[in-house]
């Protein structure tokens, strides 16, 4: 597996350099109290979430010149190798895993730690400035799509929708996260949570989950906000399966009354 390690194997991983993905400040008071060495301390409200655009969904993505500057600032460079973790393997660490390698960041792995055994290892400490600025990271603007384009995709049957919500809000039974339940037109369901088990998945449990999957077209991605998607991105890459993320998902295409939805009943 090159995107996940698990607990067992934290110690060859020290060299990397650790980011902390939680949702908002209210988790940095204990994370100041117990996280890995010289951890970075980093939120999706905060840091992985920009503001408010029409169409672009509830988590929009923050402005990624900005995102990459201050991942430079943190020392990220795209070599530079890091470790992703947080209070078990959730959907802000894919979603920073997926931001880093759409600025550039090679070597990106998440720590698959349910039972946060990391903590064991867990320091007070502050973090170190930076030796030096990183350099050399840009936005990469292939790694995302827009409802345009998906639009246009679905008409002209040109890609293999995924959807990665769970089954009853695709479905359109209901959606307590967005006003609208059902989900794009053509998208085939493969719930995230599907493989987010106490157990790490192995590429023999991804290939077995992803077997009726087509692939003769591009994949595009997507969820509810953007958020979760990403851990289906990671699953696909493990087996050398390219994708692109719709960053405004489901809950940025209702927004358009004009867009059509489907429903399995």
């Amino acid at each position: 597996m090159k995107n996940l390690i698990p607990i067992e194997k934290l110690h060859a991983h020290t060299h990397r350099l650790f980011l902390f993905a939680g949702n908002d400040a209210s988790e940095k008071p204990v994370f100041a109290q117990c996280h890995l060495p010289g951890s970075h301390f980093l939120t999706l409200k905060d840091d992985l979430t920009g503001d408010a655009t029409t169409g672009k969904g509830r988590h929009p993505l923050p402005a990624m010149h900005a995102f990459s500057d201050h991942m430079m600032d943190l020392g990220l460079s795209p070599d530079t190798p890091v470790l992703i973790y947080g209070n078990g393997p959730n959907m802000f660490a894919f979603r920073l895993w997926w931001m880093l390698k759409a600025i550039g960041v090679k070597d990106v792995v998440i720590l698959y730690d349910p039972a946060m055994h990391w903590k064991e290892q867990g320091t007070d400490a502050p973090a170190d400035k930076p030796a030096h600025k990183g350099k050399g990271l840009s936005f990469d603007p292939r790694s995302i799509i827009e409802m345009s384009g998906v639009k246009r995709l679905i008409e002209n049957k040109e890609a293999t929708l995924i959807d990665s919500r769970d089954k009853e809000r695709y479905i359109g039974i209901k959606d307590e996260m967005d006003h609208k339940p059902g989900h794009i037109p053509t998208a085939l369901s493969y719930p995230y949570e599907d493989l987010l088990t106490d157990k790490m998945p192995d590429e023999d449990t991804i290939r077995a989950h992803f077997q009726n999957l087509p692939t003769d077209k591009p994949l595009i991605i997507y969820c509810g906000s953007g958020v979760s998607a990403p851990w289906n991105i990671l699953l696909l890459d493990e087996i050398g399966l390219q994708t692109t993320l719709y960053p405004g998902s489901f809950s940025g295409w209702i927004e358009d009354e004009n867009n059509p939805i489907e429903k399995c009943i």
